[in-house]
């Protein structure tokens, strides 16, 4: 792999807003790349996942995952086949995250919040789907997208419980949309948090100096190549970008106290004030509701979706169906 190469990907980084883990960055920026992708990889590569579906006692349906024409169809098929409870469906939150599929998530892996936001509304407007359960492990990712999908995550309340499991972690832009749920679960061994935001400036120009290189921008505008990197970042770019940094932290802050349901002051003093916490902590201090793993958390679920008027109607349901797949029978033996 060509030293070039990798610096071409670290530019990618350069001038984002990033809500994302700080040490998962790091790993994320030491390495290497290949290039040579498929169309398809970085498909499945960046989308949400295939939405595992479960009944009320917590049983798995079993759906092929194939990329076919027909897959939404068997998935709506799959979930009629299971009416007399409500299924719980489980919608992967995972890797670096970023509006759109693009270099990140194509190297990476990763949740395009487009992508991801289609198939939260798909579940919400699916009938037999009763509960979304969010399986997050996530540093976090760019901030673009973000508040537009917590936003959508907040404003879904009061429509289908939504749960957001921290398996592993929900870190950063994953708390910021998973802070939107009606209720946070950690793993054991997981955490959450690092609410904060960061952007980065790379002076490459001592690099290019000894390379025997020297980059002349022409631009117009006065401000339009401030944040070039083949100079150093000047004091006034500097404060104007801590500025927007601010303003970011800000959106963050208040969403975080929106979906948690505690002040604004509350989140910047004792939500980790940019660290992540682990499981027991993060409860403690507010961050989260419960210590589960995914597993519990779903047959915790299971077993509130079975009401007794909803078993009733849905087995009156049933029993229709089923009398009329019995007429339908009897008419085709008749011809």
């Amino acid at each position: 792999m060509k030293d070039n190469q990798n610096a071409f990907y670290l530019l990618s980084a350069h001038g984002d807003q990033w809500a994302i883990e700080t040490d998962r960055m790091r790993a994320y920026l030491n390495t290497f790349i290949l290039w040579h992708m498929s169309d398809f990889e970085i498909e499945i590569r960046t989308g949400p996942g295939w939405p595992v579906c479960y009944d009320c006692n917590g049983n798995q349906l079993v759906l092929e995952q194939d990329e076919g024409p027909d897959s939404e169809a068997r998935l709506q098929a799959a979930l009629a086949d299971h009416r007399t409870k409500k299924a719980i469906a489980v919608l992967p939150l995972l890797g670096p995250i970023t509006q759109r599929a693009g270099l990140f998530t194509a190297f990476f892996g990763g949740t395009s919040t487009e992508k991801w936001g289609q198939s939260f509304d798909d579940l919400m407007a699916t009938p037999s789907v009763g509960t979304v359960v969010i399986d997050a492990d996530t540093p976090g990712g760019t901030v673009a997208g973000v508040p537009e999908l917590a936003d959508k995550i907040f404003k879904a309340r009061g429509t289908k419980p939504t749960v957001l499991v921290a398996n592993g972690m929900a870190a950063s832009a994953g708390y910021w949309i998973g802070s939107q749920a009606d209720q946070i679960v950690v793993t054991p061994s997981g955490q959450v948090g690092s609410v904060g935001v960061f952007s980065m400036h790379i002076d490459m120009s001592s690099a290019l100096e000894k390379l025997g290189n020297k980059v002349t921008l022409i631009s117009a505008g006065e401000h339009k190549t401030e944040w070039n990197p083949f100079e150093p970042l000047g004091e006034e770019a500097k404060a104007h970008e801590q500025t927007q940094v601010d303003g970011i932290m800000g959106q963050f802050v208040n969403a975080v106290a929106q979906g948690r349901g505690v002040t604004a002051s509350t989140v910047r003093k004792d939500f980790g004030q940019g660290r992540t916490m682990r499981a027991k902590d993060a409860v403690a201090a507010g961050l989260a509701d419960r210590v589960a793993t995914l597993e519990q958390t779903i047959k915790r679920l299971g077993g509130n979706l079975a009401a007794a008027e909803q078993v009733r109607a849905d087995n009156e349901a049933r029993e229709k169906w089923l009398a009329e797949q019995e007429k339908e029978i009897g008419d085709d033996a008749k011809k």
